[in-house]
């Protein structure tokens, strides 16, 4: 039997902690006070709410009621009815005012207006203060308020509820009375789960086609995910969906997936609908440049001397190759790894370009907020990240540059491509009509993008477009012991006993001892922590990110009567911690993957500041789920920037995630001195472990193997 819905009616008196979807709230009903806890967002102190829940006993925090969903009501009594129409929330409506209202309507007079907006004609009353009764009253009589509380009970926090909004607009209703699953298809960052749980609470059947579809769409997708894959194979989701559903009509459930285009079937392919158009977009634009002929430049020669002697530098053989290569072609690619001038030839390319017709539109692009303010300070050229680039709206999840409105650009270079998954890719091709000229430079041998896709790699197999490869040369090697390893590694043949000066292997079963051992030594030397980073292949379990962050902020920027913290979380944030930015937010120029320092905790105004690089940003209490420590990182999240002092932890605990690609992203972190604390076994063995090639079309697209968009 069900447990019994208890109900509470009352106050909300304080609040003890608040995130976009869950709150915990001192709670009175008149006689008592408890501790409130669930999805208590948007509270407003001056109302009375009906709390419907069940109260337990918390192992930590003891007596509580667990929320499962609430109401807002409004007052009753004549004293409060009073108050509250002249309290500001009805603009123009004073106490006298007020009083004047409740004695013609009595003490329901708020129920009366409510239930009867009608009944404003006949009250004493000037054509403004009607108005403004009639505008707050529609207040709350809003669909959009009654949903709210519907999707904040299903999980969704209040900035997921704000997108969904703004992305169906007026349409949400038809939408989602018609399929509330086309929330999961349409908007990117709503998951099946809370979609899911809302269908069942409106009243979808378990069995309900529409939510069978989504739950096969939803396999598909975290298969893809996990994988890095476009597309999948019959046996990749449809088994599953079968083995974990429990309905075993997964072929009759993927006709509707393919007739819905949910999906689409392409030989022994399946795609997610988008990817693939994504995946035939990005080919069918490539072919565009790659049909150009090759121009020939017969000054080019002494333009680059010209600008050698300028700079007082000599440009080696492939770097003069690749700036051939790209006023040349409309489309080029450069890879190379650390140390093989990448940064130097996109400076080549920005002033050659410049003094070859000064009226150009240049623009370098990147995925992370670090790699595109390195490149604005060294290049002098504008630099952005791509979603900046691209006019990234938070709200709606859309870029603003796109088919219709196109990037004013001649020229745009592409840097840390190897991160730019297939979807990002499209939506900058899109974008890019106007654009002659591209260049994309990556480095191959780094970790793929997060997100499926594998574009780099699928141009160069191509061998559709003209690219330079860069390499390390012997001094380069000689002089950098990080560079000579990270050579190695890729060759498979690694003995560090011949290195020791700037890369130091400590084997130990014990990372962490040794790891606060050498940050001391390395303070004491004058190094600041934030040139300092801790890279971890996992997050959970032994010499994992979550255990590494909290052993490193509480030997660093421990609690202190005097220092503030708030808690988020897992995680409690003080001042002076090492913050990372978890999510692209461009309206305050701040990163997904920027590092800052949280600089003041400001308890009156409820909110925190952080300062990135030059940069103060201000989170809110109530929205601080961007913000996570930064004292040790995921390899993932290092990608893009790199870091003066790298601590690299190999521990037997992360064997199965080790692969010769994430060692060597890994490493090529560290600028000037890298520690590798762990098993030297774990890391020797993780070498000869290839990631799987991703499973992707675009290759076949390029190649003519595959039908066109």
């Amino acid at each position: 039997m069900d447990e019994e819905i208890i109900r509470l009616q009352g106050k909300f008196l304080k609040c003890h902690f608040a995130s976009d979807s869950y709150a915990v709230y001192l709670f009175t009903d008149g006689e008592e006070k408890i501790t409130v806890c669930g999805p208590l967002v948007d509270i407003d102190p001056q109302f009375e709410y009906c709390l419907y829940g069940n109260y337990y006993m918390h192992p930590r925090y003891g007596f509580q009621f667990q929320v499962d969903h609430f109401e807002k009501l409004l007052p009753s009594e004549r004293e409060e009815a009073v108050r509250f129409l002249s309290g500001g929330f009805f603009k123009g409506i004073g106490e006298k005012t007020a009083v004047k209202i409740v004695n013609v309507l009595g003490d329901r007079a708020l129920d009366i207006l409510k239930e009867e907006p009608e009944a404003i004609e006949d009250l004493p009353l000037t054509a403004k203060q009607k108005m403004a009764l009639v505008e707050g009253i529609a207040g709350f009589n809003d669909p959009f308020e009654e949903e709210r509380m519907k999707l904040l009970t299903a999980g969704f926090g209040r900035k997921e509820i704000n997108l969904l909004f703004a992305h169906f607009e007026q349409d949400y209703f038809a939408v989602t009375e018609e399929d509330p699953y086309q929330m999961f298809y349409d908007v990117y960052g709503i998951g099946f789960t809370k979609v899911d749980r809302y269908a069942l609470n409106s009243g979808v059947e378990v069995t309900d086609l529409r939510r069978k579809t989504a739950l096969l769409v939803h396999l598909f997708e975290d298969r893809s995910f996990q994988s890095g894959n476009t597309y999948l194979y019959y046996n990749e989701f449809v088994d599953r969906y079968n083995r974990e559903s429990g309905f075993k009509d997964g072929d009759f459930v993927l006709d509707n997936a393919l007739r819905a285009r949910l999906l689409v079937e392409e030989g022994d392919r399946y795609y997610r609908y988008n990817d693939w158009l994504d995946e035939c977009l990005i080919a069918e634009r490539l072919k565009e440049y790659a049909g150009h002929e090759p121009g020939s430049f017969a000054s080019l020669e002494e333009e680059i001397t010209a600008l050698e002697d300028e700079n007082g530098i000599v440009y080696s053989d492939q770097q003069y190759e690749a700036i051939s290569a790209f006023f040349e072609n409309d489309f080029s690619i450069i890879t190379g790894g650390p140390g093989t001038g990448k940064t130097t030839l996109v400076k080549a390319l920005v002033d050659l370009s410049r003094k070859r017709n000064p009226y150009d539109l240049i623009n370098v692009a990147a995925p992370t907020g670090r790699a595109a303010k390195r490149i604005n300070e060294l290049c002098d050229v504008e630099s952005k990240t791509i979603h900046s680039l691209l006019g990234w709206d938070k709200e709606t999840n859309r870029f603003n540059f796109n088919d219709q409105n196109p990037l004013m650009l001649d020229i745009l270079i592409i840097d840390e491509f190897s991160m730019v998954d297939n979807q990002l890719f499209a939506s900058l091709l899109r974008a890019s009509g106007a654009v002659k000229k591209i260049c994309v430079i990556g480095d191959k041998d780094q970790l793929p993008s997060i997100r499926p896709g594998d574009v780099l790699n699928d141009l160069l197999s191509s061998g559709c477009f003209v690219s330079t490869a860069l390499s390390a040369n012997f001094r380069q090697r000689k002089d950098n012991e990080i560079i000579a390893l990270a050579g190695d590694m890729l060759k498979g043949e690694v003995d560090f006993s011949s290195y020791n000066k700037d890369v130091l292997f400590l084997e130990t079963e014990t990372p962490e001892d040794i790891l606060l051992k050498k940050i001391d030594e390395l303070q004491e030397q004058g190094v600041e922590l934030d040139e300092i980073q801790v890279l971890s292949p996992m997050y959970k379990g032994g010499s994992g990110i979550d255990s590494l962050n909290h052993l490193l902020q509480e030997r660093y920027n421990p609690g202190e009567r005097d220092r503030r913290e708030i808690k988020n979380g897992p995680h409690t944030l003080r001042v002076n911690d090492m913050i990372l930015e978890l999510k692209n937010q461009p309206m305050d120029d701040v990163y997904n993957g920027d590092i800052g320092v949280l600089k003041e905790i400001d308890y009156a105004t409820k909110s925190v500041m952080v300062l990135f690089d030059r940069n103060f940003v201000s989170y809110p209490f109530d929205d601080l789920s961007p913000l996570t420590l930064a004292y040790a990182l995921s390899v993932h999240k290092s990608q893009g920037s790199e870091y003066p002092y790298v601590f690299l932890i190999i521990s037997r605990y992360h064997q199965r995630m080790l692969e010769k690609k994430l060692l060597y992203t890994a490493v090529t972190r560290a600028k000037s001195r890298l520690y590798i604390l762990g098993s030297r076994q774990v890391f020797t063995d993780a070498l000869k472990r290839e990631r799987p090639k991703r499973n992707t079309g675009l290759l076949d697209r390029l190649t003519n193997n595959t039908p066109d968009f």
